[in-house]
């Protein structure tokens, strides 16, 4: 049920014209107390979020330009706060995009159960009610090097919003194009396959990027250990000598950002930069 504050926003569900589920779905929405509203473009969308208080969005990727539609609200500083559900056509393989996309905070693959659907939906809609402190973009690409440097001038454009100096900028954007690098040649082998994906997070103090890939991982510890004690090109250099993988791109993450944290399988690193002075 929503809740007095979410109820307050409406639910804006965008499907192609014609759909005969479409108000199946707006009845289910009302049942549970959210106030719907359908549209049938992407024109028309964009225009609702813009002049309608919107608690949520339930988007059709059916709907020709939903992918566009939902990138565009995605990297909007204005817009990103707005939660979206995304329905995929039957059979979608979600984790296998042929490009680069951005996803969508909850993705479901029709048929879809309509209680599922409102479950899904008023998790994410109570975001809506609370300040919009946070900002995030999650990126999905295969790897491939046409989809890094469209990854790199999507983060570059997210960079531009965080109030950095330019030169704290380059150095951010430089260790995500080498984070997501690594992951498409070293963790998943330029495999097109397998994916990458992307998490950007930004709230008034820090920026946050946590990349994964499907790759076995590897000792990811020891190699940022020496990085951060500073003998990384060293160490590097032995073991390009001894026929392995060298980590001058630990040193570059350690050098570009202010935290830089792997799982313990070595295929997930996070990055943070620091947007305020931490306190001493």
């Amino acid at each position: 049920m929503a809740s007095e504050g979410a109820a307050s926003r409406c639910i804006l569900l965008a499907v192609p014209g014609g759909d005969q589920v479409a108000p199946i779905i707006e009845s289910g929405f009302a049942a549970a107390g959210w106030p719907t509203r359908s549209v049938g473009t992407v024109g028309a969308l964009a225009q609702a979020v813009a002049e309608q208080l919107v608690g949520l969005v339930v988007l059709d990727m059916a709907l020709p330009g939903a992918h566009e539609a939902l990138e565009a609200l995605k990297m909007d500083p204005a817009t990103n706060w707005v939660p979206v559900v995304a329905l995929f056509p039957r059979g979608s393989r979600l984790l296998r995009p042929a490009e680069l996309r951005v996803r969508a905070d909850v993705e479901l693959v029709e048929p879809v159960a309509i209680q599922h659907l409102i479950t899904a939906a008023e998790s994410k809609a109570i975001r809506s009610t609370e300040p919009v402190s946070t900002r995030k973009v999650c990126l999905l690409l295969p790897s491939r090097r046409a989809d890094l440097e469209r990854c790199v001038q999507m983060a570059s454009t997210l960079a531009q919003a965080t109030g950095l100096a330019e030169a704290a900028r380059t150095s951010l954007v430089a260790a995500i194009r080498e984070a997501v690098a690594n992951a498409i040649q070293h963790g998943n082998q330029s495999d097109p396959a397998k994916y990458v994906q992307v998490e950007y997070r930004q709230n008034p103090a820090t920026v946050t990027i946590t990349v994964r890939d499907q790759g076995a991982g590897f000792d990811a510890q020891r190699l940022l250990r020496q990085a951060i004690e500073g003998n990384a090109a060293d160490a590097a250099r032995d073991r390009h000598r001894q026929g392995g993988k060298g980590g001058l791109g630990l040193l570059m993450l350690v050098r570009c950002t202010d935290q830089v944290r792997y799982n313990g399988a070595g295929n997930i690193v996070t990055l943070t930069k620091f947007l305020r002075e931490r306190p001493s």
